[in-house]
């Protein structure tokens, strides 16, 4: 009776274990996706998960060699590295760093609202809250229908905006090596307000848009133009997590 009771209460913990592990993973896994870093099946992989959690961070790769610190170098590293994640999603540092470590709790909280990484919004969208569009003298709109700027409302300006993995030449940042450095450029036409243009600037894993004809995504070989009104999904890349954009007029 003792050895069917301790193989019961083994396997139990074992389920219950494997249980909490998929729950992290996941949660991890949802705030993955606001940085467009790693897949489900990424995160599954023990220690592996942590260094995609450190890709988050945006922090050097020594600062991984905390965790060797004897007894209390994981629980160091993980404050700091939660605090850096929560920091970028415009997050208390400490509260979150300190709470995900101890409870777990604000992990979950990161993981589904509808925060977004603060450095990757173009400063057009910066001072446009509750799609309050007369805040931006724009005539048309990217609206995020997924990925990392899903449910984002961002203005077109008159010069355009790119999207692409480097900061330094993009407006709307995507951090995956599918997304090339300078991606696609999105902007209005010259004489006619109501046309967008996307242009897909040599990029290696292409831009798509949805052709409503066929219902299927249709590659845009140099560039092609969209009326404003018109509600045409734009597909960045060849992403697992796709990031897709919506064109629209803002009314």
């Amino acid at each position: 009776m003792e050895l069917i009771q301790a193989v019961f209460m083994f396997f139990l913990t074992l389920i219950f274990s494997i249980g909490l592990y998929c729950a992290v993973v996941y949660c991890l896994f949802r705030l993955g996706k606001k940085f467009g870093v790693g897949t489900f099946w990424e995160y599954m992989i023990p220690f592996y998960n942590i260094y995609l959690v450190h890709k988050m961070t945006r922090l050097p790769t020594h600062y991984l060699l905390i965790i060797l610190i004897p007894f209390v170098g994981s629980f160091i590293y993980g404050v700091y590295a939660f605090g850096k994640i929560a920091e970028r999603l415009g997050k208390d540092f400490w509260l979150y760093g300190i709470g995900t470590i101890l409870i777990g709790v604000p992990l979950f909280f990161m993981a589904f609202d509808k925060s977004m990484p603060l450095e990757n919004a173009p400063k057009q969208t910066r001072n446009v809250q509750n799609n309050n569009y007369n805040l931006v003298g724009s005539t048309s709109f990217l609206i995020g229908k997924s990925g990392s700027y899903q449910d984002a409302v961002i203005p077109i300006p008159s010069e355009g905006i790119i999207i692409g993995r480097d900061a330094a030449v993009a407006n709307i940042i995507i951090d995956s090596p599918s997304v090339s450095k300078s991606h696609t450029r999105i902007s209005l036409h010259p004489t006619n307000y109501k046309l967008v243009i996307v242009e897909d600037l040599q990029s290696t894993n292409g831009t798509f848009y949805m052709n409503s004809a066929h219902h299927q995504w249709t590659s845009i070989l140099s560039s092609q133009e969209f009326s404003n009104d018109s509600a045409t999904k734009i597909k960045i890349g060849n992403m697992e997590e796709q990031q897709i954009f919506e064109i629209s007029a803002g009314n």
